[in-house]
């Protein structure tokens, strides 16, 4: 019964802690707030950096080191951001000393104290519009003309997108040295480009053509430019 009531001391107390924590994480701090005289410049701080009275920096008592807060002279509503990378001030009701440039940012050189609000600084995240799509463009030399003609033909492909059929189109013209035919074609409301090799002058021949483009892994069907619709 002991040990329980311990654990349970014990863990109200880490909540406290924890909670006190993340309210001094978000609330915002008000006190005094003093500037490094000249005699300071070129020391190192507590973090173990030199102290440069041009930069904007700061000792805090609490923050970790690297914390970036916005400091905010209530007299005359000016902000700077500094950054935590020393320890003070250790002064009843001083909250934090700030370098001389960031003193000057706050107007408050003269006087050598202001009265202040410290509160964590969050930098807003900056959103990157969408990244517009690469546009990836092929250019072809077309070179049209409509043709009757008779005989026979070898159909080996039927296609629905236009940039299949000129990939084919090159590709077959490479290998054979001639260019095929394109029959554009509407079934049933939509559009087909068959491609078709010939003419030939008669069956036969389109028959051989039809043996020998077999045995380069292309496969077909003869038709007859007549009956072709």
């Amino acid at each position: 019964m002991t040990v329980k009531i311990k654990v349970k001391y014990l863990y109200l107390i880490a909540t406290s802690l924890l909670l006190n924590i993340v309210s001094l994480a978000q609330n915002a701090e008000f006190g005094v707030a003093t500037y490094y005289g000249d005699k300071f410049n070129g020391r190192k701080t507590s973090s173990g950096e030199i102290l440069d009275n041009k930069k904007l920096t700061c000792a805090h008592r609490t923050h970790p080191f690297g914390t970036l807060l916005k400091v905010t002279n209530i007299k005359n509503n000016l902000s700077v951001v500094v950054k935590v990378n020393d320890r003070g001030p250790f002064k009843a009701g001083r909250i934090i000393d700030v370098t001389k440039e960031a003193a000057r940012q706050l107007d408050f050189v003269a006087n050598g104290l202001a009265n202040v609000k410290v509160e964590i600084y969050v930098p807003e995240k900056k959103v990157e519009p969408p990244a517009e799509p690469k546009e990836i463009a092929t250019l072809y030399e077309v070179d049209l003309s409509t043709i009757t003609t008779e005989g026979y033909g070898i159909q080996i492909h039927s296609f629905q997108q236009i940039d299949n059929l000129f990939t084919e189109l090159l590709r077959l013209e490479k290998v054979y040295g001639t260019k095929p035919l394109v029959q554009v074609a509407d079934v049933k409301g939509e559009c087909y480009y068959r491609l078709i090799l010939g003419p030939y002058p008669d069956r036969e021949k389109a028959e051989n053509k039809l043996e020998k483009i077999k045995k380069d892994g292309l496969n077909g069907f003869i038709v007859e430019f007549g009956n072709v619709k």
